[in-house]
């Protein structure tokens, strides 16, 4: 698996939030001020960090590489960050109540159990959202 702490600084200079992307997570998710989100392998923060700016909801991310998260604690100075591996989340029921992810699947391990996390994460969005 790929050690991501080596390539946050090429991901905090190069990559950004799709805006596309930033708006079908809103508007999926049904995401306002009231509510609480985490993003699983939030890497260096663009997508949790736009989602909160442009909503003002309770963001929260997760992810596996320090160094990312250093990154993201720059720029999401208000997004309540935690170094945690996806298939280590402990059961977050009614914690959140939209929770998602941006190409992390390719960063778990089959071996560690990323099918039992994406389908952990799944199970914690709030009743009546599409899976």
């Amino acid at each position: 698996m790929q050690d991501y702490n080596d390539l946050a600084q090429d991901y905090a200079q190069h990559r950004r939030a799709e805006p596309i992307v930033v708006a079908a997570l809103i508007a999926g998710g049904a995401v306002g001020r009231a509510t609480r989100v985490l993003e699983v392998g939030c890497g260096t923060g663009n997508y949790i960090g736009a989602i909160a700016a442009e909503t003002g909801c309770s963001a929260n991310g997760v992810d596996v590489s320090t160094e990312m998260l250093a990154f993201a604690r720059q720029r999401c100075p208000g997004v309540a960050l935690r170094e945690c591996p996806a298939e280590r989340l402990a059961a977050t029921d009614g914690a959140f109540d939209f929770v998602y992810s941006v190409d992390t699947p390719s960063t778990t391990s089959p071996r560690r159990g990323s099918s039992s996390a994406r389908r952990h994460a799944c199970s914690h969005r709030a009743p009546g959202l599409r899976r």
